[in-house]
């Protein structure tokens, strides 16, 4: 790179100027050299960070990039500082406007690279938590997922179906909970992306949100699922329980109008009284057995 050979030059100049005196040319040399590191200085400042962070390790890089620069922009200036001293008064006078100029755009690039320094440091640590946190985050996703019933009840009793609703009612609201949270990460991942070019980190608060939300549907259609089929069973075992309970009576009833039919000492008004109400028992009994049969149909078709 051009920057490290201006480097390697200006540092063999200094090997060869160890001695008690430094001439006119030499020194000529070193402030063009120590003037052009500047003016690469003020271009670094003037750079745009969001088009040299495409991703973590690059603004890692770009960092200790910007350090070792105005690192070594500082020793220069006091190696510079050192070899005045070599030079001649005359020599010194001449330059010394051209010499104190450059002196206050290093002062004003150290105030600026420091600035500038603090931001991509505040940056990177941004990115960082960032990505940790979005790390922790999906594995928490995983973690809820891995605990969502993969199976279906072997025995759909009121009981069973409770225990299984309960589950799914905490995981729902653990998973509830999250949405602030990923809110705010997704929020985070937006404003980096104000200060980055990197497209990995719009795919990452995509992936969340594609992560939460499948996640969310899954419980949600699953919970609607049992709680339905929770209030049909419950249905299921109340009419089961009347249909027996009038099953039961019904039978008590044909049986004694069975013995009724047999009696034959009974009068006209009394036979004409039973056939009345086998006749209303008839309708009742199409009824109630259409309406229970109704009920367990729907329990076992769901």
């Amino acid at each position: 790179m051009v920057l490290d050979d201006m480097w390697r030059i200006l540092k063999a100049k200094y090997v060869e100027l160890y001695s008690p005196s430094i001439s006119e040319s030499q020194y000529e040399d070193l402030l063009r050299g120590f003037a052009e590191l500047v003016a690469i200085g003020r271009e670094k400042i003037a750079q745009d960070a969001k088009q040299l962070t495409k991703s973590r390790a690059a603004l890692q890089s770009h960092l200790e990039n910007h350090k070792d620069f105005f690192h070594n922009l500082m020793t220069h200036m006091a190696f510079m500082q050192a070899f005045s001293k070599k030079v001649t008064p005359s020599v010194l006078q001449k330059r010394e406007k051209f010499w104190s100029g450059l002196v206050n755009d290093v002062r004003l690039l150290e105030q600026k690279a420091s600035q500038y320094g603090i931001h991509l440091e505040s940056l990177l640590k941004e990115w960082t938590e960032f990505d940790d946190e979005c790390l922790a985050f999906n594995k928490e996703l995983e973690a809820l997922t891995s605990t969502l019933p993969s199976v279906n009840l072997v025995e759909e009793t009121e009981e069973r179906l409770m225990e299984r609703i309960a589950l799914l009612q905490q995981i729902k609201s653990t998973v509830d909970e999250k949405h602030a949270r990923l809110y705010q990460m997704v929020k985070e991942g937006k404003k980096l992306l104000t200060s980055v070019s990197c497209p990995e980190i719009t795919n990452q608060i995509g992936k969340l949100e594609e992560q939460w939300l499948s996640l969310t549907k899954k419980v949600g259609n699953e919970l609607h699922r049992l709680q339905t089929l929770l209030k049909l069973l419950v249905s299921y075992n109340r009419d089961s329980e009347e249909l027996r309970k009038w099953l039961d009576s019904a039978e008590q009833r044909m049986k004694f109008w069975k013995e009724q039919s047999l009696n034959v000492s009974q009068d006209l008004p009394t036979i004409r009284d039973n056939i009345d109400s086998l006749f209303t028992f008839s309708k009742e009994d199409i009824q109630n057995v259409a309406e229970h049969l109704f009920i367990l149909h729907h329990f076992h078709v769901y």
